[in-house]
């Protein structure tokens, strides 16, 4: 392994100090209940892979609450799955229409609304984005 800068090592030091964290796994996958790998696991075609993200609708989520619940349970810090294996966005995004916003029945940008509630509460965001993706293409036109 290579030196480590001293920016990485104070990161790092950060993240040992600040101990607890909460870290989100959460996706369209979770329709189906079996874990984020289902659509290679279960080796679901794309074409009704797709037809999840329409159902993807927290309408539960509070962004305001969860952060809350951290911060009150001595969480220094919150890591989302902003984009999994299947390539599905959590935040809107131009780069593709599959995210929560174009393709998702929610149509509000999760990651957004986190981080909003992150800077009214002392609180330290964090994404995970998965860049290898072999999940939809990078426009998916669901077919009905």
């Amino acid at each position: 392994m290579g030196r480590r800068s001293a920016g990485n090592l104070q990161q790092r030091r950060w993240f040992r100090e600040a101990r607890l964290g909460l870290f989100i796994h959460w996706g369209i996958y979770a329709n189906l209940g079996r874990g984020e790998w289902v659509l290679h696991n279960d080796r679901i075609p794309l074409s009704q892979y797709v037809h999840l993200a329409p159902q993807f609708n927290p309408t539960l989520f509070n962004a305001t609450e969860w952060v809350q619940l951290a911060k009150t349970s001595g969480m220094r810090y919150i890591t989302i799955t902003a984009k999994h294996h299947d390539g599905f966005c959590l935040w809107h995004t131009k780069q593709t229409k599959w995210n929560i916003v174009d393709s998702g029945g929610y149509g509000k940008d999760i990651i957004r609304a986190l981080a909003s509630a992150c800077r009214h509460l002392p609180r330290t965001p964090c994404t995970q984005i998965r860049h290898r993706c072999p999940g939809p293409p990078r426009n998916p036109t669901p077919q009905p």
